[in-house]
């Protein structure tokens, strides 16, 4: 008989930094830190947007945002996502300890936490991405 086993499908929030920083458990984020972070990534893009902008913005106006965001000094957005992140994982790991990582490393946990918190929720069944 199938069934829903939590353990199964729903695996704990671990991190390992080695070899430049420690290793945690992030605790499970509540649905208000969730839609908090959410909401942050949500503004972060649209900062990158030209402020001409339509709201029905098509694949050239992305192209416009990544070529924005390669010619642009990024570190108050990069500072920014590092709070949102850190926000999320209960400040585990801290803003600190994700600022201390090299950028790859950096990078690396950012995207497998847009994974884990933002790409399973527009994948769900029923909801339109």
């Amino acid at each position: 008989m199938a069934g829903f086993v939590l353990r199964d499908s729903v695996e704990e929030l671990t991190y390992d930094f080695t070899p430049y920083a420690g290793s945690g458990t992030i605790p499970e984020p509540s649905s208000l830190q969730i839609m908090a972070f959410q909401k942050g990534v949500a503004e972060l893009f649209e900062a990158l947007l030209p402020p001409d902008t339509p709201k029905d913005a098509t694949v050239q106006v992305m192209a416009q945002v990544v070529t924005e965001y390669l010619t642009k000094d990024m570190a108050e957005v990069q500072d920014k996502l590092l709070y949102v992140v850190s926000a999320v994982c209960s400040d585990q790991p801290s803003f600190d300890d994700l600022n201390a990582l090299p950028f790859r490393a950096q990078q690396a946990f950012l995207g497998w936490v847009v994974g884990t918190f933002l790409v399973p929720r527009l994948s769900m069944p029923g909801m339109s991405s």
